[in-house]
């Protein structure tokens, strides 16, 4: 069975797939006539994967002008971020609740810029490539795992009228299965920032190594030249004559 999907009541319309940083983001809202502002709405730019919702890069209060059902909110270029490499996205909250979210896209410095959100991996190193592709399936599952939650929810309070224990079974399987793979992709980062740490030990260890035979190798070139130079005074002082003997002055007068 599949699951039942949820619409969110503020949808981000025409969503690019980079904005420059250095102009000013215009994104477009289109709220759903079924929902009632209750005060403190905000429109914020989050780093893909947060976990929080103060984990924005900034926010912008929009309570006074999502009056009309489609609307427009522009964040000032001097607040956008200069990381061009992540990737981000918009979303709509009320208070601590999340009412919609953009499609990802990535900030870049020329607005001539038109490649997808993603192009960037094809120059990045193997393991930026893998933990990117991670972060986007983990906050892909997070999003698949809270729809299911809210159809879970909502058939828990008609399964007694409507008879709906085993769709329930089907999807308490399904949450369960999606619970399995955080937990694998959880380890895996894990398992790659082991890595990275042991590969700095390692380097460190060498490091300590080459220091040492450094050492031993200064010690024993002193001694080698200490040596040297001892063999070669030696050497001198054999090389050298005798003087002849010295006249004596009696044979030189008696001559």
């Amino acid at each position: 069975m599949a699951a039942t999907s949820i619409t969110l009541p503020v949808e981000f319309v025409d969503t690019l797939d980079h904005y420059c940083n250095k102009s000013n983001l215009t994104c477009k809202l289109k709220i759903n006539d079924s929902y009632t502002s209750q005060g403190k709405d905000y429109v914020a730019i989050y780093k893909l994967g947060w976990t929080h919702v103060t984990d924005y890069v900034t926010i912008k209060n929009v309570t006074d002008i999502i009056k009309d059902r489609t609307c427009e909110v522009v964040f000032n270029k001097h607040i956008l971020p200069n990381n061009t490499q992540d990737l981000f996205h918009m979303c709509f909250l009320n208070g601590q609740e999340l009412l919609g979210a953009s499609t990802p896209f990535q900030f870049c410095e020329e607005e001539s810029v038109v490649d997808s959100a993603m192009s960037f991996i094809n120059t990045s190193n193997s393991r930026s490539v893998l933990i990117i592709e991670k972060d986007l399936e983990i906050q892909r599952l997070k999003e698949e795992n809270n729809i299911l939650k809210e159809s879970l929810r909502s058939l828990l309070n008609k399964s007694e009228e409507n008879g709906y224990d085993k769709e329930l079974k089907e999807i308490k399987v399904l949450v369960e299965g999606l619970k399995l793979m955080l937990s694998d992709h959880d380890k895996d980062i894990a398992m790659l920032k082991d890595k990275i740490r042991e590969g700095g030990e390692l380097y460190k260890q060498l490091y300590f190594e080459k220091c040492k035979v450094q050492k031993k190798y200064e010690k024993l070139k002193n001694i080698y030249v200490i040596q040297e130079s001892q063999s070669s005074n030696e050497a001198l002082v054999d090389n050298l004559q005798s003087l002849p003997p010295f006249p004596s002055i009696t044979n030189n007068l008696l001559q």
